[in-house]
């Protein structure tokens, strides 16, 4: 039997080429799709990410998904809140993904326990059909487009990346085991495993699935496959021990967010366990027939075993996993297909407990694993038969899938398009409305976003988020007594969720209740000492009952938090001003100038000092720029600086 040239340079470029082109028509539509549901809490409003070197401020702010910040303050250093760059950067590694699962099945074709089966003819074909499916599948639209899901597809990229090496070396070291090529191979796969383990958690069961491949594909001796997996294990170990170091307050965070967001209501293990047994039936389905694609479908938590669905997916489960062990002898490529995708589910799949119990974007790796087996199916099936009438129509449902995928990725063009989607498919559900709401919101379209607010609370009358939601709508209607009624009705439904409290402060500010203000600010401070837009509000409120060293040393904190945060320094030189110490005010609105050249108060506030201090023609110059700002310079400060003669240009 004649064996396929697995590395044939023109071929590769070929596939190569074809899955750039592709994925770049399929994901063409999505460069300008805004930031949607938690961008704004992992990039638009992110501290943690805007100093490119400030590693360590990433590494609190995340440390087991270290490389995904550090892969955003990249974006945001190069282009800050410019969407088409996030976008280009999660289609890169999409189509890295995708390159990596041709390859990665091109390799497992080259290995002893399957070169020489007849279906290794066609090795490059099936490949090249896999790495088509992966990239072209709707189901990884989610993954792609919404860009904080970048978490899902760089794991994928770094893990896949992994067990290509790996098994790069295993057959290297069969062909010949004196060379120092295979070892070069087995390092760079350790490498990707450690950045796909500090990507996202979910990289976790790669340990195991190396020594899948192992079992499955190459014929060593169990003692020499632990020893080979064995620095996988150690990763794995360090990758715990930081989450136990590290992980817990931070899920504990991510759950007060999530909590405020859903208005879901606790799970434990087992009611996690079982429901994933429904949504596994959903997770097929979708792979086989993607329609009705939704962001956030409406699961009902499952609280025990006696019922339908979960019998009929538990029973499913074993039937596929019975399946996938009677295949293992002649068919094995379908049953490592069936066990990496089961595998690769475990992570979000299985007793530990997450808030959303079903998200489209924990399909991406376990896609890889459907990508294998459904072109490897139709071969064995087949087999010479009808091979070319087989390649067709499995062109034609890549043609299918790409044309789906471009049409899924038009529901992300902003979130007003998104969560109307989800609401039309999840109509029951209060999250899609408080969504909705907040884009309606965010628009100015505040009655079409008062009927949602009111609809998500009508829905789930004790969700924290909607009330602050509904509350905000208020605000921005001007109606601020019943902004005040709806923030303090959500911190009684969830006292740990410092929104509330810093947004109510502003409701009463406007309310000129100042000192219930500056109460709700430092309820904000006490729970997050590093939030410096706090301090600010603060200072501010302190500026304004003349409180003029608190808000100094409010405006401090900040300048030592954030040295480019303009308007602080501006707001401590009006308290130097309040205090007379006009040469520390004149320092101040210079150095928010230097920052901000446009900051046309700065411009009138300085002038103003320089009247003062005698400097007639640098307070000249200043309001000469005010005025080509178009911002008209205000005698009425003068009142404020006894002795000061203000003199028309």
């Amino acid at each position: 039997m004649k064996n396929c040239n697995f590395s044939a340079p023109e071929s590769n470029i070929l596939k190569v080429v074809t899955f750039l082109l592709l994925g770049t028509i399929i994901y063409s539509n999505t460069f300008h799709a805004s930031f949607h549901f938690d961008d704004g809490y992992n990039i638009v409003n992110n501290s943690a990410i805007r100093h490119l070197w400030n590693l360590k401020d990433m590494w609190i702010f995340f440390p087991t998904r270290f490389l995904t910040y550090l892969s955003l303050a990249v974006n945001y250093h190069l282009h800050r809140l410019s969407l088409p760059g996030y976008h280009i950067f999660n289609l890169v590694v999409h189509l890295g993904a995708a390159i990596s699962v041709s390859w990665f099945v091109l390799l497992l074709f080259s290995t002893q326990a399957i070169r020489n089966a007849a279906i290794a003819r066609h090795a490059n074909l099936i490949s090249f059909l896999s790495g088509l499916i992966f990239v072209s599948h709707p189901v990884q639209t989610q993954a792609v487009t919404y860009i904080i899901q970048r978490t899902a597809s760089m794991a994928a990229f770094f893990y896949l990346l992994s067990a290509c090496l790996y098994v790069k070396s295993g057959v290297s070291r069969e062909e010949d085991p004196k060379s120092a090529a295979w070892s070069r191979f087995y390092v760079g796969s350790i490498a990707a495993a450690a950045a796909a383990l500090f990507t996202k958690e979910t990289a976790a069961t790669l340990p195991f699935m190396l020594l899948l491949c192992d079992f499955f594909f190459f014929s060593d001796i169990p003692k020499n496959r632990i020893k080979r997996v064995a620095p996988f294990f150690i990763l794995l170990a360090g990758l715990l021990t930081t989450f136990l170091l590290t992980g817990w307050s931070r899920l504990a965070t991510t759950r007060i967010l999530k909590e405020s967001q859903s208005g879901l209501t606790a799970i434990s293990p087992g009611q996690y366990l079982l429901t994933q047994f429904r949504v596994i039936i959903t997770y097929l389905r979708l792979l086989l027939i993607p329609v009705n694609q939704n962001l956030d479908y409406d699961y009902s938590i499952v609280r025990t075993l006696w019922q339908a669905p979960v019998w009929a997916g538990f029973l499913l489960l074993v039937l596929l996993l019975t399946f996938g062990i009677i295949l293992f002898r002649k068919h094995r490529l379908l049953s490592f297909g069936l066990f990496w995708f089961f595998i690769a589910l475990v992570p979000e799949s299985s007793i530990l407990p997450i808030r959303d119990v079903i998200f489209e974007h924990r399909l991406y790796l376990p896609m890889a694993g459907f990508a294998l087996f459904l072109p490897s199916a139709v071969f064995y099936t087949v087999r010479e038969k009808r091979l070319k009438q087989a390649v067709i129509i499995l062109a034609a449902l890549i043609a299918c899938y790409s044309v789906m995928a471009y049409t899924r990725n038009r529901v992300w063009k902003d979130e007003i398009t998104l969560w109307s989607d989800v609401v039309a498919k999840s109509p029951n559900k209060a999250r899609p409305y408080l969504n909705r709401g907040l884009a309606y919101s965010v628009a100015g379209e505040y009655e079409k976003a008062l009927v949602d607010s009111n609809r998500a609370i009508e829905l789930s009358p004790d969700y924290s988020a909607a009330y602050c939601n509904r509350a905000s709508v208020y605000y921005y209607m001007g109606r601020y007594k019943p902004a005040i009624v709806d923030y303090t009705r959500a911190i009684e439904l969830n006292p740990d969720l410092s929104d509330a409290y810093f947004n109510r402060a502003f409701s009463y500010e406007k309310e000129k209740e100042y000192g219930l203000a500056i109460s709700d600010w430092s309820r904000v401070i006490k729970k997050n000492p590093r939030d410096a837009d706090a301090y600010f509000n603060r200072g501010r409120m302190y500026l304004e009952t003349g409180e003029y060293d608190r808000a100094i040393d409010d405006f401090n904190m900040v300048i030592g938090k954030n040295p480019r945060f303009a308007e602080a320094y501006f707001s401590r030189g009006n308290a130097y001003r309040h205090k007379k110490i006009y040469p520390a005010a004149l320092s101040d609105y210079s150095q928010a100038l230097k920052i901000n050249p446009l900051y046309g108060e700065a411009y009138n506030n300085r002038a103003a000092i320089l009247i003062l201090l005698g400097e007639h023609e640098r307070a000249r110059e200043d309001i000469r720029k005010m005025e080509e700002l178009g911002y008209p310079f205000n005698p009425e400060l003068l009142k404020f600086l006894p002795g000061a003669v203000y003199q028309e240009k």
